[in-house]
């Protein structure tokens, strides 16, 4: 096993990272390299908060404050080093954009090699739900507009669909039986986001539940009541490894990627000492949002 984990290229990869900026470190005058303290005051997190609210028209939360300042403390970082590392010379870019190019550098160093297809494989099984093909249902139905028919819209729904029981309709029948729905009374293999998108999340619960082979209902949705026939219910499925391996491949390697961007960012952090202030009671009416 220890064979195996030295072998492994997004260690090298890492090691090679830790030595350059070890490296340069060792050869740097310290005094040379900067303040290595982060002093967030009090007008700097108020001016957090702020934007916030100018941007949001409400007070963060405890939980949003803490991801502006964590963000913040994140952009210093990654700035400062940046300009060490002399990323900045002839490039008058803000610092955001001196953050994002120390990040570049970590992908550039952290970049993960092939692993395989059975290391992907196994790896695609444990993360099936970035990957399954979600269950799908095809149906039709008839609508009952409630601002149309009033108090009669259920009365009405339930009568047709003893008629449908009863006597199987042909297509004409059922969009004749009912209201004009704007969307059509027929949809095949539609996912549940897909008819939420169109009917409505309770809709699309409800239509998930029902056996297929009968008329259903009265169902109701944003739009009104439905008489509904489930034609197929599709299952969910896991595709074919073979059939998906490139992109198993990419979120395999963005997760490892992510992973090394915050363990280099980590090591990075841990040189410095962070202060942050609380923001002044008189920024906002009311302080921060809890």
């Amino acid at each position: 096993m220890l064979k195996s984990w030295l072998r492994e290229p997004l260690l090298h990869f890492f090691l090679i990272g830790i030595g350059i900026f070890a490296l340069y470190y060792g050869v740097v005058d310290p005094q040379e390299n900067g303040d290595r303290n982060i002093n967030l005051t009090t007008a700097d997190v108020d001016q957090m908060v702020l934007l916030f609210q100018k941007t949001n028209l409400r007070a963060p939360t405890d939980a949003e404050l803490e991801g502006l300042i964590k963000e913040r403390i994140r952009e210093e970082v990654l700035y400062r080093e940046a300009v060490a590392l002399g990323l900045d010379q002839d490039d008058i870019i803000v610092k955001r954009r001196l953050a994002q190019k120390a990040t570049f550098l970590f992908e550039d160093l952290t970049e993960a090699a092939d692993p395989g297809d059975e290391v992907l494989a196994a790896w695609a099984e444990e993360n099936r739900e970035l990957f399954v093909i979600p269950p799908a249902v095809s149906f039709l139905h008839s609508y009952f507009s409630v601002d149309r028919r009033g108090e009669s819209a259920e009365q009405d729904a339930r009568g047709v669909l003893q008629q449908f029981r009863v006597h199987n309709p042909d297509p004409q029948q059922i969009s004749a039986a009912g209201d004009t729905f704007m969307f059509g009374y027929e949809f095949e293999g539609q996912s549940e986001a897909g008819i939420s998108r169109m009917f409505g999340r309770d809709f699309a619960a409800a239509l998930l539940k029902l056996a297929p082979g009968e008329w259903h209902g009265p169902v109701a949705s944003g739009y009104g009541l439905h008489v509904v026939y489930v034609s197929k219910v599709t299952a969910e499925k896991m595709p074919e490894f073979a059939a998906i391996r490139d992109r198993v491949l990419m979120e395999w390697a963005a997760e490892r990627q992510r992973d090394a961007n915050e363990r280099m960012y980590q090591a990075l952090l841990d040189q410095y000492s962070v202060e942050v202030a609380e923001p002044s009671l008189d920024t906002i009416a009311g302080g921060v949002a809890r």
